[in-house]
């Protein structure tokens, strides 16, 4: 660890390490998104009988895409502000930090 930059006060770190957790939380929603879809694309699957049933899923599936595409956005913006927070409090970002890409 080493020692936080002086040029930045304690307000200032606590409103970037604020926003780290902000954008961290907005980050792990797009989980939760993605497994409300596939349960509901399980669940119609399961019983689709109708081109109306097929054309649905097909939508979930785009929707799916466009979650993935958030998160890709989020898992960035977190990664962004909590390296930011962390090297101005000194807070040293062990390597495996952020995990891998899903």
């Amino acid at each position: 660890m080493s020692s936080p930059d002086p040029s930045f006060g304690s307000l200032t770190l606590s409103d970037l390490a604020n926003r780290a957790d902000i954008a961290y939380n907005e980050h792990l929603a797009t989980y939760t998104a993605s497994t409300v879809l596939y349960r509901i694309h399980i669940e119609v699957s399961a019983e689709a009988e109708t081109a109306l049933d097929l054309e649905f899923l097909d939508v979930l599936d785009t929707v799916q895409e466009r979650v993935e595409k958030f998160r890709e956005s989020t898992r960035a913006h977190w990664r962004n502000t909590y390296t930011v927070w962390a090297n101005a409090a000194g807070v040293e970002i062990p390597p495996d930090s952020f995990g891998s890409v899903e």
